[in-house]
């Protein structure tokens, strides 16, 4: 049939006409792609929330102090093992540690050093947790150490006695936990006593030692950006850091975030992306492939009046993207808000932090449906093979 016939009938094959006729059908699956979309995007969202959250904390905070645990090979103490009295071990590395502290304190961007206890402050994200040193110092070192950390005191008052600490209020949102309340309770029971909270931008905890209730001892330094590197300001002077030392630092700190954090977060997303995408293919293949048998004598009838094949097929593929663009938008706008519900119930008030655009992922999302219409085609292409004109069923 000429171009001029095929003007007469409207100019071609419309996809919106059986959209409109068949709304029920098209919207049960307009509903389910939009729904997958939007629970994908979702869990991206939940997934890097954790991944926002836990920044500060490694990326952040090591930029102002580091924590360093070194073993007395490290530190030149191995006479100290000679010694058959305990006391004279204790007191050469106590001579030791005092030498390391001095020589910190007089290295370029380092404000001050101690060598102090420590305990661990846990950050819990959406997915996992993290948990951070925090000092316990002299009562004289704490001003000192929330200037550096750039720390104001916003509720409560300084510690004075043993076991008293200040909490950021991060921290304490996260926690679900006040002043006046014990600080991990469950972890130290009634030992650290939060009398004050901190607002700061790096989450900044501090306290007072409690005797010797502790995660262990750690050299604390407070650096600056350039001299957060703890391998290199101790290898200036003079001291080979090796794998059985301990380093909290901006270094260690990035490694933290990458491979314990992020990668565990992406490891987790690909699984969940495999398995959705698996069932939801199956799922829209089954549904559409019982849309092409009810509808065999419609494209034979298209046929038999002087539509080509072709034509055919790109009305097919038309419906396809008409479906599939409108359940991406309808995802799209669902996930906004929740998004936006979810932040304002479930994570502003755990102190976490979030974000809304993750263009990779959205990308990732639209190659996955991509992929699901290039499926399709299979049983498209077999259904135009089997279709027949009028007469030809016929005869």
């Amino acid at each position: 049939m000429d171009n001029k016939n095929k003007k007469s009938r409207g100019g071609g094959l419309s996809a919106l006409k059986y959209v409109k006729g068949n709304k029920k059908n098209t919207f049960v699956v307009m509903i389910a792609i939009a729904s997958a979309f939007m629970a994908l995007y979702i869990i991206n969202f939940l997934f890097s929330s954790t991944i926002e959250s836990f920044k500060v904390i490694c990326l952040e905070q090591p930029k102002s102090v580091a924590f360093v645990s070194l073993t007395d090979e490290t530190m030149g103490l191995d006479e100290t093992k000679e010694l058959t009295n305990i006391e004279s071990q204790k007191t050469a590395r106590k001579v030791r540690q005092q030498e390391i502290i001095e020589k910190l304190k007089s290295h370029e961007g380092i404000e001050d050093a101690f060598f102090n206890q420590v305990i661990i402050s846990n950050y819990n994200g959406v997915i996992g947790g993290y948990g951070n040193e925090m000092p316990l110092l002299e009562a004289g070192q704490i001003q000192t150490y929330i200037d550096h950390m750039g720390a104001t005191l916003t509720e409560g008052r300084m510690p004075k006695l043993e076991g008293e600490v200040l909490v950021d209020e991060v921290i304490l949102k996260n926690q679900k936990a006040k002043v006046g309340d014990y600080f991990q309770e469950n972890s130290y029971g009634n030992t650290f006593k939060i009398v004050g909270s901190l607002k700061s931008d790096n989450m900044t905890c501090v306290g007072i030692p409690h005797g010797y209730y502790n995660n262990g001892w750690d050299f604390i330094i407070l650096c600056d950006e350039e001299n957060a590197d703890m391998e290199k300001v101790f290898a200036d002077i003079g001291i080979k850091i090796t794998k059985l030392d301990e380093l909290n630092d901006v270094v260690r700190g990035a490694d933290s975030l990458q491979h314990d954090i992020i990668d565990e977060v992406n490891g987790g997303l690909k699984l969940i992306y495999t398995v959705v995408s698996v069932i939801l293919s199956i799922s829209i293949l089954v549904v559409y492939i019982s849309f092409l048998r009810d509808r065999v004598n419609e494209y034979c009838l298209y046929v038999s009046i002087g539509f080509g094949k072709d034509e055919v097929l790109g009305m097919m593929i038309r419906e396809i993207l008409l479906i599939f663009g409108t359940a991406v938008v309808v995802g799209t706008i669902l996930s906004g808000i929740i998004m936006v519900i979810l932040n304002a119930t479930m994570i502003a008030p755990l102190g976490l932090k979030c974000g809304y655009l993750y263009p990779q992922y959205y990308l990732k999302l639209i190659t996955i449906l991509i992929a699901i219409i290039g499926i399709m085609q299979i049983p498209i292409a077999v259904t135009l093979k089997n279709v027949k004109t009028i007469d030809m069923i016929e005869e």
